[in-house]
């Protein structure tokens, strides 16, 4: 039975919650909204509101902590997109392979149980076709038009001795479950720069980060005093929503490899 697609409304809250705190202008609204609050809420801590001046060292400190978590995201986000990558890659390559395996093995059967017979020469010219095709050509549209022509030939074949083909069908559905296999890695392959976004925001915020570190003795011997708890506060911020962003690419890609069960589930 064929897993049947959630609506917007099934998709459970938590899911909705973690790819809204992975999109990058609400990441910084909220790192921004989050300081905000802070600065103001220690400005109206009652008669004794909360010192928001700190030293150049205590500064620097904060920076470097917060720098040294980020460090550790990013490389957790690389290790994702390396295993992502490769992942992709090499199950791509093995379909592929056993596609080749398969599209023989196909040829090779209906040459044996319809041997000179036009099924048999649609079927050579079926896998001849997609043997020739490299890895660079898929995903494939027009598998259902390939397919058509066996299917009308394996009907006609199917009235005149019933059930001689069912054999061709079952590895006609293992060819497509291949063909689809290696599409999906395609497409896979495709959005490998959409796994590569919080390795990349990592950059950009310890590039933040180093300037923010140079510009400190400015920075605290200014008016502008309250920058020095409130910068450490906003990149604090950013950088457990970037934590959070590559908690929400692990989790799709282990629902996507547990699929199988919730498939099951629905089916009983």
């Amino acid at each position: 039975m064929r897993k049947r697609k959630k609506s917007v409304a099934q998709i459970p809250v938590g899911t909705k919650v973690l790819a809204f705190l992975s999109r990058t202008h609400w990441q910084i609204l909220i790192a921004i909204l989050t300081t905000a609050t802070f600065l103001l809420a220690s400005q109206l801590h009652g008669a004794n509101p909360l010192p928001l001046q700190i030293t150049l060292s205590d500064y620097l400190a904060l920076l470097g902590l917060v720098g040294g978590i980020l460090a550790l995201a990013g490389s957790t986000a690389f290790g994702f997109l390396l295993y992502f990558v490769s992942d992709s890659t090499n199950r791509k390559a093995e379909a592929y392979s056993r596609l080749q395996d398969s599209l023989k093995d196909l040829t090779s059967f209906a040459n044996l149980v319809a041997p000179n017979t036009k099924l048999a020469s649609v079927v050579r010219t079926f896998a001849l076709e997609l043997r020739a095709l490299r890895l660079k050509d898929f995903p494939l549209m027009d598998w259902d038009e390939r397919l058509d022509g066996v299917i009308q030939e394996r009907t006609a074949a199917e009235k005149r001795s019933p059930g001689s083909s069912d054999e061709l069908m079952v590895r006609l559905g293992q060819c497509e479950e291949l063909v689809s296999t290696i599409g999906l890695m395609s497409i896979k392959q495709i959005i490998a720069g959409v796994e590569a976004v919080p390795f990349i925001k990592s950059f950009v915020i310890l590039a933040a980060i180093l300037i923010s570190g140079v510009g400190g003795p400015v920075i605290i011997q200014t008016s502008a005093k309250t920058l020095g708890i409130g910068i450490p506060i906003f990149f604090c911020v950013l950088t457990s929503l970037i934590f959070v962003e590559i908690a929400w690419q692990v989790y799709r890609e282990t629902k996507e490899l547990l699929d199988f069960v919730e498939g099951a589930d629905e089916d009983e």
